[in-house]
């Protein structure tokens, strides 16, 4: 698949130059929720190019997935979600993006197309 997934580092190593400059990083990312197969490596060289490409490989938490219970919560276990497949909607309130599936959420009142999230309920 060609879509964002929430993934966990698992070892990140450094490969230095003859001067000792950090050359090139290797980061080992476990995709949560899918088996251990689909775990990937990313590599970045340290060299302008490489770093701004790498920047559209890796990005913050929550810029193109949902928010899901098992990453605040230990108790809940990952959630396998895909862009293609995974069912979220956006919090009436925070204008989060959630899960429907482990997030919680809720439609309020019923029938009206507005949706609160797990957090925004608890307040």
């Amino acid at each position: 698949y060609d879509s964002w997934q929430i993934g966990t580092v698992l070892q990140i190593t450094h490969e230095t130059g003859n001067n000792d400059n950090i050359v090139t990083t290797k980061i080992l990312i476990h995709y949560d929720g899918w088996a251990d197969r689909w775990n990937k490596w990313i590599i970045i060289n340290h060299n302008y190019a490489d770093i701004v490409s790498s920047r559209f490989k890796i990005r913050e938490l929550h810029t193109h997935t949902p928010y899901h219970s098992y990453l605040t919560d230990p108790s809940y276990e990952a959630c396998e979600w895909s862009a293609y497949e995974g069912r979220s909607t956006k919090c009436h309130t925070c204008s989060r993006k959630c899960c429907m599936e482990c997030y919680y959420i809720l439609e309020i009142p019923k029938g009206s197309g507005k949706y609160q999230c797990k957090s925004c309920l608890d307040k």
